[in-house]
């Protein structure tokens, strides 16, 4: 467990398994073998201890501000939410000191990752299309265990298509930041399609195919990334075409997603709810985090206790973002340190659009959001020493 190789391999192992879900083993809930595989970062961690880390300063920081808000709240403790929440941020730190203090991985092996892990994705979708075209409606094996009247729609190696699209739009946009390291710049739309044909293929065949309103939000979020002040222009342009376009066909999960997209412009719950319910649980809550915030409320500082946030209305009419109304403004605010000081490198970019509307600006006991931190702290390190990567 000392050797660099061996915690590489440990860093990666963590991180697919926050990104991907095999439910013939696993559920579609919380995760037993996850849950038992985070339970061993303690021992990792302090086996492979050498300096205490500003992810350690950090981290124990969250941990005390979630200790006291779960003490303030004691009538709605809950040992197995509070655990489980413990359990993610200690194997952020673990991981987080296998990349930066251990050094255990470098570029092309993190790059030859990012690249296996969307292949793995798309060939599962892929299998699963199949079989739905030919007729199976379950079959386990390829974690397809329902059909989602979605057209040829699936869920390929998560719960379901809106995680998938969520993981998709990281690993693409890890990858073309691995590729400026590469190439020592940002590659133009066109060189990244001719260098990673299959990748781009592969990739933009699943986020359209899939079923999921969110892979679209996905697309537009990474489409920001090749815009610049020389093509701005013509970007602008291609959007404007491609809404054209796209209110003028009929594909549900699209229409979702453009309708979602019209209603936050109009900041009515009402329009939001009814444009995409899915949509809404995910863009109501920070709206309201804005518009329901009081500060005079000790239990906006502290917290109303575990699960008020779960507790609310249907379609996160109340909800507020990320864990604040579980643990209050004082731990939201350390998480967003964690986020932003750990995982994002700065606050202007498209890192920070997807932790805002793909992520609901939180990060609460949900796997795919901490494989997503694992994945950006980790390129996040490359960006912070490319002269050594």
């Amino acid at each position: 467990m000392n050797t660099s190789k061996t915690q590489k391999y440990i860093l990666l192992f963590y991180i697919t398994i926050m990104c991907i879900q095999y439910i013939p083993i696993e559920g579609v809930g919380i995760s037993d073998f996850k849950f038992g595989a985070m339970i061993l970062c303690p021992l990792i961690w302090f086996l492979n201890f050498k300096t205490f880390s500003k992810s350690f300063v950090v981290c124990l920081l969250y941990i005390i501000a979630i200790s006291f808000s779960s003490l303030y709240n004691f009538e709605s403790f809950r040992l197995s939410s509070y655990g489980y929440k413990l359990a993610f941020v200690v194997m952020f730190l673990m991981a987080y000191d296998i990349v930066y203090i251990r050094k255990a991985l470098n570029i092309i092996d993190f790059e030859n990752f990012v690249k296996k892990l969307i292949f793995a994705l798309v060939i599962v979708l892929v299998l699963q299309q199949i079989a739905i075209i030919v007729g199976i409606r379950k079959l386990p094996i390829i974690n397809l265990l329902g059909y989602l009247n979605r057209g040829i729609g699936a869920n390929s190696l998560t719960v379901e298509p809106s995680h998938t699209a969520r993981i998709l739009t990281v690993l693409a946009l890890v990858y073309l930041r691995t590729q400026e390291i590469k190439f020592g710049k940002k590659l133009d739309i066109k060189k990244a399609f001719r260098y990673n044909k299959k990748i781009f293929i592969g990739f933009l065949w699943s986020m359209i195919t899939m079923g999921s309103g969110t892979a679209f939000v996905g697309l537009a979020i990474l489409a920001t990334y090749f815009i610049n002040t020389k093509n701005l222009i013509k970007i602008s342009f291609i959007f404007v075409l491609i809404y054209t376009i796209a209110i003028n066909i009929n594909y549900e999960p699209l229409d979702r997603a453009i309708a979602s997209i019209e209603s936050v412009t109009t900041f009515d719950n009402e329009q939001i709810k009814e444009a995409d319910g899915s949509a809404a649980i995910r863009i109501l809550p920070v709206l309201n985090t804005f518009s329901e915030l009081e500060l005079s409320y000790s239990q906006t500082w502290f917290g109303y206790g575990i699960d008020s946030n779960d507790s609310t209305e249907l379609l996160g009419e109340r909800r507020t973002v990320g864990d604040l109304k579980d643990y209050g403004l004082i731990t939201y605010i350390l998480s967003l340190i964690l986020v932003f000081s750990l995982a994002i490198r700065k606050f202007y970019c498209v890192e920070t659009l997807i932790f805002v509307l793909l992520l609901g600006a939180g990060i609460n006991n949900i796997s795919y959001i901490w494989g997503i931190l694992l994945i950006f702290t980790t390129m996040r390190y490359f960006q912070l020493n490319q002269k050594n990567s």
